[in-house]
């Protein structure tokens, strides 16, 4: 189990900010459907009542928090699963065309218009009675921006074929607008998903008057500083030559850490080897 636990860590921490937000969405996930089945049976605190967002903003005053964690909070495997299958797709378009730096702000930035949108429309138009969660809102805002910046790009659509991407966001717009007038049992989260489209579109309308920002301007991300590697300055040094005496040296060293390697690997097979062997043997693999 260790090295399952190792290769899942390696793959999050090498792995896009698209592959770690689907990381971050699946493990909550499944501590949700744990913490259920425990909540049910021995009578445990249910944690979802703490992660998704109420839709009265009375109630969402005392817990700000859900604003936050309601964006990745999810109930029913088919929700989380069509969630984490647009956020792929998209994160990746985004990644490819405006930045990998700007997912992790979209997805945040569509999630809390999301919580916002609902939250007026409950003050300002007609109170909503529920509960609300899911990465949809933050999903759509990273359909919304792709489409936005590049709106004549193609998408594969199943059982339709290709289709431009400013016609697939409209239709999501149309459709949940159709939604909201129509009284569905989903309110909030209809409107959650236009308050998500709509910081979407204004980003990236005001990206394609400005230009992109850079990673600079961008910052660090927070998961690039709880998880990522550490950045060194690059030094330059200059040194001379080695020596035969010296070279040979180092290749002998090099040599006795392989065959080290390679006798662990006899012995308890290789997914006993820590990152930095792998690493090594990896290496001279390509010698």
């Amino acid at each position: 189990m260790s090295w399952l636990l190792e290769d899942l860590r390696e793959t999050f921490r090498e792995g896009s900010m698209t592959i770690r937000l689907i990381y971050i969405n699946l493990a909550i996930y499944l501590l949700i459907v744990l913490n259920g089945f425990l909540a049910h049976t021995l009578g445990w605190i249910n944690i979802l009542d703490y992660m998704w967002m109420p839709t009265q903003l009375e109630e969402v005053i005392f817990r700000p928090w859900t604003i936050i964690t309601y964006m990745f909070t999810h109930q029913g495997f088919i929700h989380v699963l069509f969630n984490m299958m647009c956020l792929y797709w998209f994160g990746k378009m985004v990644s490819a065309y405006m930045g990998e730096h700007l997912v992790l702000r979209l997805y945040l930035t569509g999630g809390i218009a999301g919580a916002v949108a609902c939250l007026l429309y409950g003050v300002l138009v007609n109170p909503i009675n529920g509960y609300m969660l899911g990465a949809s809102a933050a999903v759509l805002a990273l359909v919304t921006a792709v489409a936005t910046y590049y709106p004549d790009h193609y998408v594969e659509v199943v059982f339709i074929g290709r289709v431009k991407l400013k016609y697939y966001a409209l239709f999501f717009v149309v459709m949940y607008l159709v939604f909201i007038l129509d009284g569905s049992s989903n309110l909030g989260g209809n409107v959650a998903h236009v308050g998500g489209m709509i910081a979407g579109f204004a980003m990236a309308y005001s990206w394609k008057k400005n230009g992109l920002p850079t990673m600079k301007q961008g910052g660090k991300s927070v998961l690039d500083g709880l998880f990522g590697k550490k950045k060194t300055k690059m030094k330059v040094v200059y040194s001379r030559p080695l020596t035969d005496m010296e070279y040979n040296e180092r290749k002998n060293e090099r040599n006795r850490e392989v065959d080290r390697i390679l006798d662990k690997i006899k012995e308890s097979g290789y997914d006993s080897l820590t990152s930095e062997e792998k690493k090594t043997l990896f290496e001279e693999s390509k010698r």
